[in-house]
């Protein structure tokens, strides 16, 4: 049956309407012809919201309602619809957190919370790590013809000590980085990001006490940042700064999302 993707943070608010229950022709300029919106392509099947938490709150009002009437009614059109989807939501954050701040439905997080799959960040997981690496070299040089035989203990270590802030993801890209860099059969540490390799192992990084300090907190920062899906304001409160002193020190330290 139909499985329809929904990633909530790339879409401008103005448009959340018409892509979730569609639109009849000359409900606003530039709607030329009637288009079925993402809830009734999915009719029968699944959709997945990717990033929830970024709904604004009159789009999750109105989503409340479809999951709970099970029906949708178009831009510009008088008909009721009746639709019969299951719905998929994903975030990175506490959507818990976000209830209480008063910046996400209570009604719509219970009505969704049935079924709750943790994944936890690959810094809690490490086991993973070996598993992971390997599968993503080896698809890597499928796709680059490169013929790597292994990794070094060195950089095996390397990896598991990192606490790799943009999780798999993360993995993914520096995997890709290693196999299109390295020369040789095996993988050593050089192949291997900076940041990797001294300001989040174990190792402390090079430099003197000053720069040691940055590297700490260049790694807080970019942590916090994560867990609040590079919300600024939000990471200041739970570090206790004033959003313009996090503001400077994200420029300061080079911290790009």
């Amino acid at each position: 049956m139909p499985f329809s993707p929904f990633n909530s943070s790339n879409i401008p608010a103005n448009l959340f309407e018409s892509l979730l229950f569609g639109y009849k022709k000359g409900a606003y300029t530039g709607a030329v012809a009637d288009k079925k919106g993402i809830f009734e392509e999915a009719d029968g099947g699944t959709i997945f919201f990717d990033e929830i938490a970024n709904l604004s709150d009159e789009t999750q009002s109105k989503i409340l309602r479809v999951l709970q009437e099970k029906e949708i009614q178009p831009l510009g059109g008088n008909q009721i619809r009746k639709v019969d989807v299951r719905v998929l939501a994903a975030t990175n954050i506490d959507l818990m957190d976000r209830v209480k701040s008063g910046d996400f439905r209570e009604d719509l997080y219970y009505r969704l919370n049935i079924i709750n799959i943790h994944l936890p960040p690959l810094r809690e997981r490490k086991e993973d790590i070996p598993l992971l690496a390997d599968s993503f070299v080896k698809k890597f040089c499928r796709e680059n013809k490169k013929a790597i035989k292994s990794m070094s203990p060195k950089f095996m270590r390397q990896l598991m000590d990192y606490s790799w802030p943009g999780n798999i993801r993360e993995l993914q890209n520096a995997m890709l980085r290693a196999v299109l860099l390295s020369s040789s059969d095996i993988l050593d540490p050089e192949a291997l990001t900076p940041e990797i390799l001294g300001v989040n192992s174990r190792q402390a990084p090079g430099g003197g006490f000053n720069a040691k300090v940055d590297a700490y907190k260049r790694q807080l920062i970019i942590e916090t940042l994560e867990r609040h899906n590079w919300v600024q304001k939000k990471a200041a409160e739970e570090l206790q700064l004033k959003p313009s002193t996090l503001y400077e020190l994200i420029k300061r330290l080079g911290i790009e999302k």
